[in-house]
Formats: C-alpha cells, structure tokens, sequence
C-alpha cells in the first residue's frame, strides 16, 4: 500500500558555534512505499515558559497557524540543513515533513528544548528623531523606538550624542546615556547661545549600541549680544537726523592712502590682520583724479602670527556636583586665531570670603573645536573662579572675564570634636560637643544629630536631631535604667548626614528595680506552697536582696509576713499555710536605691490543682473593627484552683495557618485590642489561659471578621 512518509525522527535543533546560525537534523522516517522527494523544516518563536508544553495543547498556546516555511525543497538524501537569517535573542522550536509522491506527510514533533539564540546589538537607529530648541542654551529632542524586529535583545536605553555643526569631521562628540528604555525625550542644556548643533540617537541593548540615526541639525534660540556693535559710521540726513551705517569689507579695500609722497618705491602697509593672506595693488593719483585702473596685484603673501585675539567669548559656569563644575564657552571664530590653533588653557583657583585667590590650577585641552570642560576633584561647598585663554603657536590670549561658581552643598565629612557624654539620672545623659572644622563642614550647617543605642541586642538605634547649628549640648531623656549606651554626634547640611564621631559609652544609674519576673507556684498544697521568681525584667541596677510578703486575701496587709531572701535565691517553700485558703504573695526586689515594685500573686492551697478550662468563645462587635486592629471580648473558664497567670491569643488570616500573637494578656482583662492587622484582610481569633499547671484548651474559634479598608502603604513603582 502506498502512503504518506511517517513524520521524521530524532530532529534535533542546535546552535552553530558561529551564532546566528541553526543546525536541524533528522533520521529518514518510513518513505509509506514511495520513495522520499524533498524534505520541509518548519518553525516557530515560543516564550522560554512554554517550550515544553504537550503537543496537544500546542494549538491552544501558540494557534493553529504559528508555524513558517524556513527551508523547502531539501534533497532527499539529506539529513540536515543550516537555518540563517534567524532573529537574535529569539527562541525558536523547528518540526520537519517529508514529502513522497501520495503529498507531504505528518510534520514531526517540535525540537526540545527550544533554541534561544544569542542577543547581538540593534540593528536599526531609533526613527522620528525631532528636536527644537527651548531656550538659547538649551534643545529638546524626541524619538520612537526602532521597530521590535530590530531590538536583537532587551532594549536598555539610549545613547544622545550631539557637537557643533559645520566644524571637521573629526570634532569630537559629546554623549549623554538615557538609562530608562522607556523614555522617548531629552532635554539637551547648557548649550551655547544661537548655535547650530548636529544631534544623533542609538539604542542600545545588553550586548551594546546600535547604529546612531541620521543627523538632525537644531539650532538654540538668540540670546543676547555679547559684545557692542564696531566699525560704524554716521552721514548727516538733515539737521536733526543722522543715519547710521555698519561697514562691510569689500574684496578690495583701500588700506593706505598719501599726498604728495615723492617714495616711489615703497609703502609700508599698517593695520594687517596676523595670519593672513594678502595680496595689494596701487592706484595713483594726480591733480585730476584717480587713474581709471590700478595696478596688477602684487603676489599673494601671508602676513606673521601673533597672539589670539583674544580670549574664548561667553564663558558660563555650572556647579555639577559638590566635586565638580562644567565650563563652557564659546569657540574662538577661525579669523580671531591670528595663528595655528592650539587649543584652550582652562584655569581655576579657590577664591576666599575676601575675594583672594589660592593655588591656580590649570587644563590645556589641544582640541580647538572644543567647548567645554569638567574640572573635577573640586572642594565641597568652595568658591572657584574660573577663566579661559586661547592658545596657538605664538602664545595666549589675555584671560576671560573670572567668572566664580561655588560647588553644591555635600555631606561632613567629619564629626564634632571634643565629644563629652555624662549621666546625671537613671534615665538622662548630658552630652556636650565642640565645633567642627569649617574644611569638613562641606556646607552650611542645620544643626546636629546624637545616634544612641543601648548594648541589648534586642534594642533599635534611636536619634535626636537638634535643628540649630548654634547649639552645642543636648539631653538624652525617658532611657532605660542602669543601662549602657553608645552616643556618637554629626553634623547635617541640606545634604544630609554628615560622618558620626567616634562612639563613647555611658551607663545610667541605678535606680529601684521592677517586679520579679516569672512568679509561679509549682508545688501547692492543703498547707504549703513553694514560690519561684527570677531577676525583673528592668533590673535597673545591681540586685542585692529580695523580700517575700503574703498574706490571707482576707487579712489587711499590715498583718503581711515578710522574709529576705539573698539575690541568688529563686525559690522557697512556705509551711504551715492554712488549707484550702487564698493567699496573697508580694515579691519584691532591692538594689541600693531602694526596694522596687512588687509582683503580685493569688495562690490557693489545695491538693487538688488542675488545668483552667478554656475560655469562652471570643466576640467582635462591628464598632471595635477598624483597619489594622479588633477588639475581641470573652468569658474566662474555671481556674482549676490555681490563679490564672496570662492569655494567649492566636491569630488566622485568611483561613490559613493559626499563628501565636507576641503579647502575652494581663489574666484580669475580659476585653483585649489585637494591633498591627492588615486592612481589609479576613481574620479567626482564639484564646487559652494558663495557670501554675499549664494550658487550657483554645477557646472556640472567633466569627470570620474582615477588617475595614485603608489608603494604600505606599505609591506604585
């Protein structure tokens, strides 16, 4: 029976080491009794995601119709063929069909993997380059992306280059990188007044820049002259008006003119521009009048160099950062040389509060088209002045008008000196600073900064910020007792945060500790009750003894028992209690300034302690909901006779895991306000009490509560 060939085998897809290039082969399939004529490869581009995807899905996620003819008419007896002519950075899966004399048979299945090839530069300029000009120093141009099938990888930006139209070739151009691949303008300034500029535009991607557009040529709009109007002359209209004309040179000009000169063979000719070429012809002149002709002209001949004529005109100067300013002028015209040009002499020197200058620096820059320079490795926050020569082979031009730019406002770059830290509370520190050099002050001082930070791990830096630069002492206030702190001070301009000086360490002092931490009575019975406490969480200073006092609930506490114990005690046993009675425990602890505050405690003596039953099931009413808390209320259970310590809450949002809420619950509260919930996020609450024993059960789980909706945290990216 004669049919369709069977669709190719093991078609594999690989990437020639020449890149760009694509390598399919295949193994012959069955020829369906007729032999094979030619052979067809098919392909298509495929996302990286989806170029693993079933082939019966295959016309869901690409269409029916995705695939192209890359190559027909392969010879039967071949196995391969090379694919060109491919997009870089595309990502392409190829399928082959054999073709006999019934038609073409079942394509194979798609290569896999998929075959990325490598990015390469773009290889088309952005198009709709426009510009036009906003002021007389600045340009605004605009483009469109070249088209995608250009692109050859991710698009990054663009590159602006622009120079001075109508100077050599090789005037170097000056490049501006426009990192944002999504901006389509940019704004061209510090430019020279009533200037014709040649712009050009290239995209580039990760493997680099592709070809720059055609030139478009903008000029900056007028601005004002820069020098007064020369070579006028005046004719009398009448008795009130004159007119006013501007003198033009002519091709030939007279230069010299006498009156009864009896040297007939020669003239010394004055006021010749240096650096040019001349050539001169004679007239004479009698009684009657001018000869009708002059003579032949002499041999063209150039006259010496000599100094330009003078320096470099608009001079302007832009601070760039704290470090740097950018001079710009505008270059000399070739007539005003008056020799070979050589280039610019840029020269700069800090310029005191006295209008005194310091060191000169100085740049040649041997680019006479040039127009601008960077001084760079500036002083922060210092007046410079700045002045431009012209040179050529000759010599310099006098300097141009000192034009003074002080760099922008940076950051100190050094802390306060003398730096005094002194405690004079449990809870204050006096610290105290001197001045700081005005070298380092890089700026106009706002005032000052104090960094503090205890030595507990656990504890955040906190800053005080002193908004005058007049004050020199300030007072730490509301810090922890018996604590060390770290203290270190700056100095802050509108450029912000200057360097902290060197760190010191200061301790507060002692002061009445708080109540023992963890208070429990583990063992309890009809007549007795072993107590166990542990150092205050706020020690506030050395402890050096404890005090227990108890008493019947009943009793008035003047009637209290009282027993020291020393500081490393943590634990004893009280005989001879009456049974099943409430007792009342106060611990108290001591430092030298004094006894502290008390823990107080509620026990029962009974032999028959149990857990606490768990608590009701917690409540929400729709007025204690808002956007990032809730109040819940509930009904505590039975206290198994032993005295509730704290609840515990937990916490599900959006019926996922339960999580336990950081805060433990004072035992005496019915009503509790959970903090720091997301708003508009639906939440479960559940609680559980726990004695000397242990844990109850968790309460029922709270009615789903969604809290209410809030203004966003922060603005899109």
């Amino acid at each position: 029976v004669i049919e369709l060939p069977h669709p190719p085998t093991n078609v594999r897809a690989e990437l020639n080491i020449n890149g760009g290039l694509v390598n399919v082969s295949w193994s012959p399939p069955f020829d369906g009794n007729s032999p094979i004529v030619k052979y067809i490869v098919q392909m298509r581009t495929v996302s990286h995601t989806n170029g693993n995807q079933e082939n019966a899905d295959e016309d869901l996620i690409y269409g029916a119709h995705s695939w192209t003819t890359a190559s027909m008419n392969i010879s039967a007896s071949q196995n391969y063929v090379l694919l060109t002519n491919l997009r870089p950075a595309m990502t392409y899966q190829f399928r082959v069909s054999a073709i006999n004399n019934v038609g073409e048979g079942q394509a194979s299945a798609p290569t896999s993997p998929p075959i990325t090839l490598p990015a390469q530069p773009p290889n088309a300029s952005p198009i709709g380059v426009v510009g036009a000009p906003r002021s007389s120093t600045a340009i605004m141009i605009q483009w469109q992306p070249p088209p995608t099938e250009s692109h050859n990888g991710q698009l990054m930006g663009y590159m602006v280059r622009y120079k001075l139209a109508g100077y050599a070739e090789h005037t170097q151009w000056y490049q501006h990188n426009v990192t944002n691949a999504a901006q389509l303008s940019y704004l061209l300034d510090d430019l020279i007044v009533w200037q014709n500029y040649q712009i050009q535009i290239a995209v580039y991607n990760e493997m680099g820049v592709g070809a720059y557009s055609q030139s478009i040529f903008v000029r900056t709009k007028e601005g004002r002259p820069a020098s007064q109007v020369r070579q006028l002359s005046a004719e009398a209209i009448n008795s009130t008006a004159i007119e006013l004309f501007k003198l033009r040179n002519a091709n030939w000009s007279v230069i010299y003119e006498s009156t009864n000169h009896t040297q007939n063979d020669a003239i010394v000719v004055h006021n010749l521009r240096p650096y040019t070429e001349y050539r001169l012809r004679l007239s004479p002149v009698n009684v009657v009048g001018k000869s009708l002709s002059p003579s032949e002209s002499s041999p063209p001949f150039q006259t010496l160099q000599a100094l330009p004529a003078g320096p470099p005109m608009n001079v302007t100067l832009r601070t760039v950062s704290p470090t740097a300013l950018r001079v710009r002028w505008t270059p000399l015209p070739p007539e005003s040389w008056y020799g070979h040009p050589r280039g610019y002499n840029v020269t700069w020197s800090e310029i005191d509060d006295e209008g005194l200058q310091s060191t000169i620096h100085s740049f040649i820059s041997d680019d006479y088209h040039s127009h601008s320079f960077l001084i760079t490795s500036l002083e922060e926050f210092t007046r410079y002045g700045v002045q431009v020569y012209a040179l050529n082979d000759l010599g310099s031009s006098p300097a141009s008008r000192l034009i003074v730019q002080r760099t922008n406002e940076a950051t100190p770059s050094s802390g306060p000196d003398s730096v005094v830290v002194k405690a004079t509370s449990s809870t204050t520190i006096v610290v105290d600073w001197g001045e700081m050099t005005k070298v380092d002050r890089n700026g106009i001082l706002q005032g000052f900064k104090v960094k503090y930070t205890s030595f507990k791990s656990s504890d955040s830096t906190q800053y005080k910020i002193i908004e005058s630069n007049q004050t020199r002492t300030t007072t730490l206030t509301e810090l922890k007792k018996y604590t060390t702190y770290r203290i270190s001070v700056c100095g802050f301009t509108h450029a912000g945060d200057g360097v902290y000086s060197t760190s010191l360490t200061e301790q507060t002092f002692q002061d009445v500790p708080g109540p023992p931490s963890n208070v429990t009575f583990p063992d309890v019975t009809h007549t007795t009750a072993r107590i166990q406490w542990d150092i205050p969480l706020e020690p506030n200073g050395q402890i050096l003894a404890y005090r227990i006092s108890y008493k019947m609930s009943d009793e008035d506490f003047k009637r209290a028992i009282s027993r020291e114990f020393t500081s490393t005690d943590r634990t004893h046993r009280f005989l001879d209690l009456r049974p099943e009675t409430y007792y009342i425990f106060e611990v108290t602890a001591k430092t030298i300034e004094g006894w502290g505050k008390a823990a107080k405690l509620i026990v029962y003596t009974t032999n028959s302690r149990e857990l606490p039953s768990h608590p009701s099931q917690p409540l929400i009413s729709t007025s204690q909901i808002s956007s990032r808390q809730v109040t819940i209320s509930w009904t505590p259970g039975r206290d198994g006779f032993a005295p509730l310590r704290y609840y515990t809450a937990q916490i599900s949002s959006q019926g996922g895991h339960w999580w336990t809420y950081p805060h433990k619950i004072d035992p005496t509260l019915r009503i509790y306000t959970i903090t720091n919930l997301k708003p508009f996020t639906t939440y479960q609450f559940r609680i559980k009490a726990t004695n000397d024993i242990g844990d109850s059960g968790w309460s029922l789980e709270s009615p789903i509560t969604r809290t209410l909706p809030a203004p966003p945290d922060k603005a899109p990216l």
